[in-house]
């Protein structure tokens, strides 16, 4: 059976979504965060379940998750000295989630990932004052 066709077979509820990726340079003492490429793909994106959120890393339980089966090799992040590859950010359903778990299923060609929602970042203030 080829579970990769599966995951991307709409009839099987496969989706489209985006994976970036992106790196952090250390630079005399200070990071830098370089653009992140994004990645189009495909696979089986489910809400997470409550009793899947036990799971979770302790800081990372929220109410909303979703959970990722795909054929692409979604990444957890390396450390390569110098540059530093964060998590995978998943850009799906108009929101952006932080892959916070993983497990590789290689064997049978794909991956599984949870992913917790990123708060949407607020813009800076800009010290003027609301007319009321």
């Amino acid at each position: 059976m080829n579970i990769s066709a599966l995951l991307s077979s709409p009839g099987m509820g496969a989706a489209s979504f985006t994976v970036e990726r992106s790196a952090v340079r250390r630079r005399k003492g200070a990071a830098e965060k370089t653009s992140g490429v994004l990645i189009p793909t495909v696979g089986c994106v489910q809400p997470g379940q409550a009793d899947q959120a036990t799971m979770l890393p302790e800081e990372d339980r929220r109410e909303e998750f979703i959970v990722i089966y795909t054929a692409f090799p979604l990444c957890m992040g390396e450390n390569l000295g110098r540059v530093y590859h964060p998590p995978d950010r998943i850009h799906w359903d108009g929101r952006v989630w932080r892959l916070v778990a993983l497990e590789p299923w290689t064997v049978f060609r794909f991956c599984r990932g949870t992913a917790v929602l990123v708060p949407e970042e607020k813009p800076e203030e800009s010290g003027e004052e609301e007319a009321p």
